[in-house]
């Protein structure tokens, strides 16, 4: 009988142990995913985009219903298509709206036209939920700054600060989904901003070197020659937008850029 306790003490002893050793394993595991779950809700923070008081800093709030009738346009086709699946959205100002060929351009690819007149970059942000959010999409390429500086006269750090926010609004509601910044194009009608422009994409390359989900795409070299004048056959009468030849160039570099990753 003394061994028949012994044993039966020895059993009890190990599975107690085996049962606190599952709690203990247990509890660090609810410790960490708990942790995990605290670090996910910082980095996933969603930033309002149509917060005035931080738009403000970029535009006159009072420019920010100048495209609305464009805007009205895309929602009215959302809801035309509310099965519609989006991959990629191309968004940013006239030089993604007048691109006409987009889709066939981009192949295979599964891409949404959402350029709208000659918008800013504080203009794409505020209108970020009809643009992209509603979409979910895997991947945005993204032209703007132009008209910031050409016709507005920004300067360009405030230029450079307007895409670092949309970056920081855009990746806080869609943490998952790429972004891929088109460079500020050099154009016969504008080369007298072409340093500042030159600036504001040095810095914009160097930001999205440091940031997940962002991506440089080199969309003004190919309008230059090898002395840095600019190709004029690329680009329609205006001076500014490009011609059919001029988006075949950028639709080759945007393509291969955005195809694989």
């Amino acid at each position: 009988m003394n061994k028949v306790h012994y044993f039966i003490g020895v059993f009890l002893i190990v599975v107690f142990q085996i049962a606190c050793t599952g709690q203990t394993e247990q509890a660090e595991t609810n410790i960490k995913h708990k942790l995990q779950e605290k670090r996910e809700q910082v980095r996933i923070r969603k930033i309002d985009n149509r917060d005035i008081d931080h738009i403000s800093v970029f535009i006159d709030t009072a420019r920010l219903p100048r495209f609305y009738s464009q805007i009205s346009h895309f929602i009215q086709d959302d809801s035309l298509h509310p099965q519609r699946k989006v991959d990629i959205v191309f968004s940013g100002s006239s030089s993604i709206r007048k691109w006409e060929t987009l889709q066939q351009d981009m192949h295979e690819l599964n891409v949404l036209n959402r350029g709208f007149g000659g918008s800013t970059v504080p203009e794409a942000v505020y209108y970020a939920d009809v643009l992209f959010f509603k979409h979910h999409p895997e991947k945005i390429v993204f032209y703007s700054g132009d008209n910031d500086i050409a016709l507005l006269r920004w300067d360009t750090d405030r230029v450079f600060k307007s895409f670092k926010y949309f970056y920081e609004v855009v990746h806080s509601n869609m943490p998952e989904t790429k972004i891929y910044f088109i460079s500020l194009k050099p154009s016969p009608g504008r080369m007298r901003f072409w340093d500042k422009m030159k600036i504001v994409n040095d810095s914009l390359k160097a930001f999205t070197d440091t940031c997940n989900f962002a991506y440089y795409i080199d969309g003004a070299s190919c309008l230059l020659d090898e002395n840095g004048q600019i190709k004029a056959e690329f680009f329609q009468k205006d001076g500014v937008h490009l011609n059919a030849k001029g988006y075949k160039l950028w639709a080759d570099i945007i393509y291969n850029a955005i195809k694989e990753d």
